[in-house]
């Protein structure tokens, strides 16, 4: 594809986007309430964009008005091309000048080595013994013993009962799903860190 026919795909993906840049380049300073007729986009649409222009400085608002939001009034002050720059993930992307003005940085979420890998096997099993649950995660029986303190602590290990396997006497623990799928999602939102590497903060007891 051409970089002229990928400028006309940019343009048809965000219509919406160009329509309203191409009223602000027309008229420096406007009214909300103008935009949203003239351009025919809905006030959740508009409040989004504007938000976004205005983050990253594109448009300045200008009068003290912040209710009704129609009677805002903005300039547009960093005029940069034709194109409208377009909302990304990342924030806001000008094609004009290729930049990306970043807003929302990537989170970095830790986890700790080898208890995602086990509480995912208690998740997948209502009761198993300790071996049972090493063959199903992966993990070493050191690395499973190193992690037991801090998983009963969690909450995970609701009880346990012997029964008798190839004639040995073993413990079968049985785990509360629930606590685990929360204990996951817990890790993956950041809970393990650097000052709390035992979890203490989701410590039950």
């Amino acid at each position: 594809m051409s970089q002229r026919d990928q400028k006309k795909l940019n343009y048809k993906k965000n219509k919406k986007h160009q329509t309203i840049w191409n009223y602000m380049r027309r008229n420096r300073h406007f009214r909300m309430g103008d935009v949203m007729m003239v351009c025919d986009v809905s006030l959740g649409y508009l409040q989004k964009y504007i938000k976004v222009l205005e983050e990253t400085e594109y448009i300045i608002h200008t009068n003290k008005n912040k209710r009704p939001y129609s009677n805002r009034e903005y300039t547009l002050y960093n005029y940069t091309g034709v194109a409208a720059p377009r909302v990304v993930p990342e924030g806001l992307y000008d094609e004009n000048i290729n930049e990306t003005h970043v807003l929302y940085e990537e989170r970095i979420v830790h986890l700790p080595e080898n208890l995602p890998e086990i509480l995912e096997s208690m998740k997948s099993n209502d009761a198993a013994t300790k071996v049972e649950l090493c063959k199903a995660s992966g993990v070493t029986r050191k690395k499973l013993n190193d992690w037991w303190n801090v998983i009963e602590k969690l909450g995970v290990v609701k009880d346990r009962f012997q029964e008798v396997v190839n004639k040995k006497l073993v413990d079968v623990y049985i785990f509360d799903s629930s606590r685990v799928r929360e204990i996951i999602k817990e890790l993956k939102a950041g809970a393990y860190k650097e000052e709390d590497k035992e979890l203490r903060s989701l410590w039950m007891h």
